[in-house]
């Protein structure tokens, strides 16, 4: 049964131009669009060119692409997003008519995105149109509802009824051909009555004629023919031919249908066979009739074929020849000649069949005459089935030899065929043999390249490595001093202003700009340090497996802590910041506090770097939806990131093609946030619009709250105690460092505080010791004559020199070479670069621990005191380091119980502790406990400090922090 369609429903909306209108409407916009005043205005160009690819898609879809290409690629240029979803519409609509559906899919698929990002839903309905017509070509039905479906909402939601009659009707189709005729008639019966609401008789009539057609697939014969009759009246006013020659050839079809369908229990069958027939042969003529008006040959073959069946059924076989051979001419004009042998084969049958059908009825009539002539007839009809026999045996073994010889032929040609694929093969084989081994050469070149690669790639990364080491002590001096500078700026202004009066204004212009000299060179310096920073975090992410110091962390105050940070600088830099944070409020997740820190700065910095003067900076946290990941992100405006670039950023030493981004980096910054965050579980994403803006990105698993969270405190950095008046006399500290700038910085830190020696190696260090006397010593490992190991070994071995405190400086802060110095004998260390706060605890806590031992000693001597210089007063310490190592990871070792270890009372135990080190005994089991913590930490085995404080023996990691702090000056995380 003949289906017709709106015609805007599934294919092209040509409208009512003819091809030759088409090709003038073409010919008229070429011809403003090669215009000179045209030719350099891209966005009129856009237009224009994809004006040409809807044009063409009806009279050349090859043109139709060409030009909604050209269209796209310039709308690109001058971002013009609607225009290139418009033309990718138009080339999806191309390929359809080509029959070219995958790559008519990709082009509606691209049209949608663009037009749902524009929220354009006309236009996206469209597109979904184009790509439910395309998904019915392909039987994909279920693809094609779902299409067409989200088109009819966005038809309801826009409130365009042609768009909503035109997506019903096409569900009806998929439906009908699915078998689902209820829901058919359904989606039938919309489309009718949006029709009749808009007065959209030529749609009205048509959707009517579908309905008809569903009903007769039902065998709901009376109802079809009754619609049938309604369209026919509906189209008198309208005289479309047409639908007077579809309406017909619908019905003869349905006629045909009751008249051979043997369970239907339709009243018109009451009307008889024939009946049924003759009216099924006078509508198929009214139908041909019209087709031959409207020279539609398609439908004149359909409606011959339905009146040669009828008329079959009818016992008139010569009409019904007749008609048949009406068919298969036209059939033979319309189809290709791929076909013709097929066609002729089944007229061949026809043929046939006819003949075999005239013998029956022959026979038939010489039966009806058996009683009168029945000795002649019979004789006749022997005769004449002889006759049948030998001929049909004649033919038969005539078509055999036929096929046999046809056989023959292919069976040679298959053989010939079958010889030139084996050599065909054996060359295919003989040049795959020579790919394999150009492929072999290929590779081992590949390899070679890939090793001299990585041999590069290592060489620089030491390099880098290398001179940032040695870069430490410079820097260390550098930004130390001007640390210096800045904390006694108060008190260097206030003299200035002292001296204003009498000097006049000119004093104070320059003391005004020496500050702000010293706050630049400050900043750059601490930048410098920054970037040293940023070298070793790659060596180290390069030459070993990351480490990680996660703790569970309330992480938007940490965050909220880490940007403000940049505030002022953010203002200076003439730049707003807007830090807002929504339902993050007791949000726990894990974290690596210094790591986070690293992110935050590198990101917030090219915030700031990259930015116009008089931007924002607007940093955001959130969760998802599911509250199962926070979001960070850190936006601002300036001159974006280009499209090119983009794909790179995180790929390390990447710099951009402009001169401004190779200016201003080494490449190194975004690749080690990315290693950050994935360390931590997180991922990380960017997003740019050049000239615009651009977008950071980053996404953490949130944590399960539980009790530890709150027993976990934040670490604050206390100040340092400097209480250096209440030592009885002023201390002597004997500085050995060959460096005469860092002679001078340790001065400018502790020169105010204590008594200060210094000799530029061990050699001299010793010399001076033979005739001075040294409370702390603080010794270079580099050195030349004598270097620091050696000195130190020498003092240690020295009965005179060997409880002198030592600390070391040392730009090696590897694991191994902090053992090495340990096992020397030295109290502490110290590791380049580090600030006058942490040398100044360190100096601090080992003086006062002296100091307390001496003012012990000056106590009397009870008789139960163990003497100082006997040899279980040597062996105490280790005995003492030896049992609370054993215990390590019991937090309840007493000092009763390390007594009764040591086979003393708890108050010669305190005696002895106090003369030894100055400590009592619950502070040397702290101390013990923490060395072993800044061991582990410098070992790197461990990566989390609730780790650490497990393995030592602290119940909480926020009291192992403040501890190690107090102790050490730093927070166990710097370590890390």
């Amino acid at each position: 049964m003949q289906k017709l369609f709106l015609v805007f429903l599934l294919l092209i909306p040509v409208g009512l131009l003819a091809q030759k209108q088409g090709k003038e409407r073409a010919d008229s916009v070429l011809a403003v669009l090669n215009a000179d005043a045209n030719r350099n205005n891209d966005s009129f160009k856009a237009n224009l060119l994809s004006e040409l690819a809807r044009i063409y898609v009806a009279i050349a879809p090859d043109e139709g692409i060409a030009y909604g290409l050209r269209s796209i690629k310039v709308a690109g240029k001058v971002n013009m997003r609607q225009c290139a979803g418009y033309a990718n519409l138009q080339i999806g609509r191309s390929y359809n008519r080509k029959a070219n559906y995958p790559e008519a899919l990709q082009y509606y698929m691209n049209a949608l995105k663009i037009f749902d990002n524009l929220h354009n839903k006309g236009y996206s309905a469209q597109c979904l149109n184009g790509m439910g017509s395309v998904y019915i070509r392909l039987n994909n039905y279920e693809k094609a509802i779902g299409c067409f479906t989200n088109a009819l909402q966005l038809g309801i939601e826009t409130g365009n009824k042609k768009e909503c009659m035109a997506d019903n009707s096409n569900l009806e189709v998929v439906y009908e051909q699915q078998g689902n005729l209820a829901k058919a008639i359904d989606y039938a019966l919309a489309a009718k009555k949006i029709a009749v609401e808009t007065g959209d008789k030529p749609n009205e009539i048509t959707i009517s004629l579908n309905i008809g057609n569903i009903y007769s697939t039902q065998k709901n014969y009376s109802k079809a023919m009754d619609t049938y009759a309604g369209v026919l009246k509906e189209n008198e006013k309208l005289g479309d031919t047409g639908i007077w020659a579809a309406c017909y050839g619908s019905m003869g079809e349905a006629m045909i249908t009751l008249v051979t369908d043997s369970t239907t229990h339709d009243p018109l069958i009451k009307n008889g066979k024939s009946a049924n027939l003759h009216k099924a042969n006078e509508y198929l003529a009214k139908a041909i009739s019209y087709a031959q008006k409207m020279k539609d040959r398609q439908s004149i073959m359909e409606y011959s074929g339905y009146l040669a069946s009828s008329y079959s059924l009818l016992g008139d076989y010569k009409t019904a020849y007749g008609h048949y051979q009406e068919y298969v001419a036209l059939k033979d004009s319309l189809f290709s000649s791929d076909n013709n042998v097929k066609i002729g084969n089944l007229e061949t049958k026809r043929e046939a069949d006819l003949k075999q059908e005239q013998v029956e009825i022959n026979r038939l009539q010489k039966n009806k005459e058996r009683n009168e002539f029945v000795f002649f007839v019979i004789g006749i009809c022997l005769l004449l089935t002889v006759i049948i026999l030998i001929f049909n045996y004649y033919r038969k073994q005539k078509q055999a030899n036929s096929k046999l010889e046809t056989t023959n032929k292919q069976l040679a040609e298959e053989k010939i065929r079958s010889d030139e694929l084996t050599n065909s093969l054996q060359e295919s084989v003989t040049q795959k043999d020579e790919l394999a081994v150009s492929l072999q050469e290929s590779l081992v070149q590949k390899e070679e390249l890939a090793t001299q690669l990585t041999i590069s790639s290592n060489m620089k990364s030491r390099f880098l490595a290398n001179i940032s080491h040695e870069l430490r002590t410079p820097v260390t001096l550098l930004t130390g001093m001007l640390e210096l500078m800045k904390d006694e700026s108060g008190e260097w202004g206030a003299e200035s202003d002292g001296k204003r009066a009498g000097s006049g204004a000119g004093n104070g212009e320059r003391g005004a700009k020496s500050g702000e000299r010293l706050e630049v060179a400050y900043n750059n310096s601490r930048k410098l340090q920054y970037m040293i920073e940023e070298i070793l975090d790659l060596s180290r992410l390069e030459h070993k497996e990351p480490e990680l110091n996660a703790e569970t962390k309330e992480i938007a105050p940490l965050l909220r802590r880490m940007v403000y940070a940049f505030e002022t600088f953010i203002e200076k830099s003439h730049l707003s910041l807007e830090f807002k944070e929504e339902n993050t409020h007791g949000i726990h997740i894990s974290v690596d506090e210094n790591k986070l820190e690293k992110i935050v700065n590198n990101l917030v910095y090219n915030a700031v770097k990259f930015n116009r003067k008089g931007g924002w900076i607007r940093v955001a946290v959130n969760l998802t939806d599911d509250k199962h990941e926070l979001v960070f992100t850190v936006s601002n405006t300036g001159k974006g990131i280009t499209a090119a670039d983009l794909p790179h950023i995180f790929e390390r030493f990447y710099q951009g093609d402009t001169a401004t981004a190779k200016a201003e980096g080494m490449g190194i910054g975004l690749s080690l946030v990315k290693e950050f965050t994935l360390l931590m579980g997180g991922e990380v994403m960017a997003s740019s619009t050049e000239g615009e803006s651009t977008a950071f990105t980053l996404r953490f698993p949130v944590m399960e709250k539980t009790d530890a969270m709150d027993d976990a405190g934040p670490e604050v950095l206390q100040p340092p105690v400097e209480v250096w008046a209440h030592f009885r006399q002023r201390q002597t500290v004997l500085v050995v460092e060959d460096n005469a700038e860092m002679r001078y910085y340790l001065r400018e830190i502790l020169g105010q505080k204590v008594n200060l020696a210094e000799a530029g190696n061990g050699k001299e260090a010793l010399q001076w010791l033979e005739g001075n006397k040294a409370d702390l010593i603080i010794s270079d490992i580099m050195m030349p004559e004598m270097d620091g190991r050696e000195f130190i070994s020498l003092l240690k071995s020295s009965e005179q020199y060997k409880k002198i405190p030592v600390i070391t400086l040392t730009a090696l802060a590897d694991a191994e070479s902090q053992h090495s110095m340990l096992r020397m004998g030295i109290d502490d260390y110290i590791v380049k670069p580090f600030n006058a706060t942490e040398l100044s605890i360190r100096v601090y806590n080992l003086l006062h621990n002296l100091e307390e031992r001496k003012e012990f000693n000056r106590q009397p001597a009870e008789p139960e005191d163990v003497p100082a210089d006997s040899k279980e007063a040597e062996e105490f310490r280790d005995k003492i380091t030896g049992y609370v190592l054993a215990r390590i990871k019991n937090t309840n070792v007493s000092v009763y119980d390390l007594a009764y270890e040591l086979h003393l009372s708890e108050r010669q135990l305190y005696r002895l502790a106090k003369g030894l080190t100055g400590c009592t005994p619950a502070q040397l089991i702290k101390e013990v406990r923490l060395q072993k913590a800044y061991e582990l930490l410098l070992s790197g085995q461990i990566n989390k400090i609730e780790d650490v404080a497990n393995r030592v023996g602290f119940e909480t990691p926020a009291w192992f922090s403040k501890q190690f702090l107090e102790r050490f000056g730093k927070r166990p995380t710097e370590f890390l």
